[in-house]
């Protein structure tokens, strides 16, 4: 039987570069300075953070004033309505469409009143509509 050598030829550069890639990772990589093992919640990470612990505050207030506002709204109603944010003590509700937009508009006074036996200084209310989705 005849034993076949080849001689080993030139890699071409594409190959080269694949070896140059492979041999780098034979190196060790530094570990980032400040990585958590653990995974950690939302409130974890807002607790840590002021601007996000802020944002919290703002989100839990305003789902607050609509758990205020809710018993004096129609069932039919408060599954679209969806509290938003209070800006310069005027609170902001999304609604499903227009007809919502309009019976919420003429409760506005009512709801108002509840907010300030409730604590919640409030100058006004403003109705947005939601864009389909």
């Amino acid at each position: 039987m005849q034993e076949h050598r080849t001689e080993p030829s030139a890699s071409p550069p594409a190959e080269a570069g694949k070896r140059a890639i492979l041999d780098t990772k034979s190196f060790t990589h530094r570990r980032p300075m400040s990585r958590r093992s653990q995974a950690f919640t939302l409130l974890q990470a807002s607790e840590e953070s002021p601007t996000l612990a802020g944002l919290m505050a703002r989100a839990r207030e305003s789902q607050a004033r609509l758990a205020a506002i809710a018993p004096l709204l129609p069932p039919a109603l408060r599954a679209t309505v969806t509290a938003g944010p209070v800006e310069e003590g005027e609170w902001c509700l999304l609604v499903d469409g227009n007809a919502v937009a309009a019976k919420l508009r003429q409760m506005v006074p009512m709801l108002l009143a509840r907010l300030r036996v409730q604590g919640w200084d409030t100058r006004g209310i403003r109705i947005k509509v939601r864009g389909q989705r």
